[in-house]
């Protein structure tokens, strides 16, 4: 058998449950095996295996091991359980090269050794392949290549590819009428203010609130804990969020088995030149920055040409809507005051067009009011960065809101 006659990577824009179905129709004429993966423009990828045609599997983006560790717990209890024999078997699938996937090799295991049942396979794979499918949808554009590779045995299950894809596009379109949507549910909340919290809220709200929202669990993590779907969890979150009272942050994903992936450390801040870690791969992202300060645009340009980022200034706030959906910058900072133009309506008008629903856009101001921190969430922001800023600070910062593409 040959793979497909496609070139090593193909573009595509807009890549919609229309699209996602189509591209995995045509793999199963030629009844392909291997790995197909899908990358968006910030270098986040996807793995999908698959055997004569039909998907066995699925893994990647950002949160990996987190979302393969929380759909144990939901739908393998008894093996999240034993935490002992849990390690284990961590230790022993790490000691031997993944026939499929570290992942996958483990759920076979247990399935053979009958601690587990087909059934179980089935929920836990169904489900990590929807989350994959939410956050591939999230991208505006992905290029796709093929691995051809033998699995040797036969798979364990066969997923329904068009069901998945269509139950993550129904909860993409859910999420979509949040006002956090620009966001992704890889995000973990936390408490902004807990003394004002305590005293707006509920003994019991309160308590609630404090033991679930810790800033160590995503929006997925909390649907498992709490038994409701995203979407719901969002949206019971959202009066607190648009309050000021709880934000959402980036978290690192956990860590995988030793030996299967190198978990790199966090960037100390020491002051020193920036690392190559803050700058590696940046030469194919594109920074927009919508100011009417002809210095502060050579200031800020400055600082992301030094950090090997493509910048695109834009001195003219009239003129900016038909310069960014041209260019289609991959995040925009924008400044609050634009005289005759508030950044923060800019904003909201930004996140009404798909193009942009997204992009991380962060608010450049000199003051920290709370005031326009909240107005800036129900505009659709993503973040504040306050002036003045040094390298070091829009290298994180920047570094933090592109991982959450």
């Amino acid at each position: 058998m040959t793979e497909p006659n496609v070139p090593p990577e193909i573009p595509i824009r807009d890549f919609n449950a229309s699209k996602q179905t189509k591209l995995f129709h045509t793999l199963k004429k030629p009844r392909f095996t291997g790995c197909l993966t899908l990358t968006n423009p910030l270098a986040r990828e996807w793995h999908f295996y698959l055997y004569l045609g039909r998907l066995v599997y699925a893994s990647g983006g950002s949160h990996a091991v987190r979302c393969w560790r929380r759909n144990l717990t939901a739908h393998m209890p008894e093996i999240a359980a034993d935490r002992d024999r849990f390690q284990k078997d961590l230790l022993s699938v790490s000691s031997k090269p993944a026939q499929l996937y570290w992942e996958y090799d483990l759920l076979r295991k247990w399935h053979d050794q009958g601690r587990v049942s087909r059934e179980q396979v089935s929920q836990v794979v169904q489900a990590i392949t929807t989350e994959i499918f939410f956050d591939v949808s999230q991208s505006t554009q992905v290029t796709y290549r093929f691995t051809q590779c033998n699995y040797g045995d036969n798979p364990l299950i066969l997923l329904d590819v068009d069901q998945m894809i269509l139950k993550a596009w129904k909860l993409l379109k859910q999420w979509n009428t949040l006002d956090i949507s620009h966001l992704s549910p890889n995000c973990a909340p936390k408490i902004q203010n807990a003394e004002l919290l305590k005293t707006r809220s509920s003994a019991s709200t309160y308590n609630l609130l404090n033991t679930l929202i810790t800033g160590r669990a995503t929006f997925w993590d909390l649907s498992i804990r709490m038994k409701r779907d995203v979407i719901q969890v969002a949206r019971s979150m959202m009066p607190y969020i648009k309050l000021g009272f709880i934000d959402l942050a980036t978290i690192d994903d956990l860590p995988a088995p030793a030996n299967l992936i190198t978990v790199a450390s966090k960037p100390k801040f020491t002051g020193e030149p920036i690392s190559q870690d803050l700058t590696a791969g940046n030469q194919k992202i594109t920074i927009a920055y919508i100011d009417i300060n002809e210095d502060q645009l050579e200031y800020v340009g400055t600082l992301l040409k030094g950090l090997k980022y493509r910048y695109l200034p834009i001195n003219d706030p009239f003129k900016a809507m038909s310069v960014l959906l041209a260019q289609k910058p991959d995040l925009i900072l924008l400044e609050l005051d634009l005289g005759r133009v508030s950044g923060l309506d800019m904003c909201a008008q930004l996140k009404k067009l798909s193009l942009f629903r997204q992009t991380p856009v962060l608010i450049v101001t000199d003051t920290s009011g709370i005031f326009d921190r909240v107005k800036s969430r129900l505009m659709g922001a993503t973040d504040f960065m306050l002036k003045p800023f040094d390298q070091t600070e829009i290298a994180v910062t920047l570094q933090k809101y592109l991982r959450l593409l």
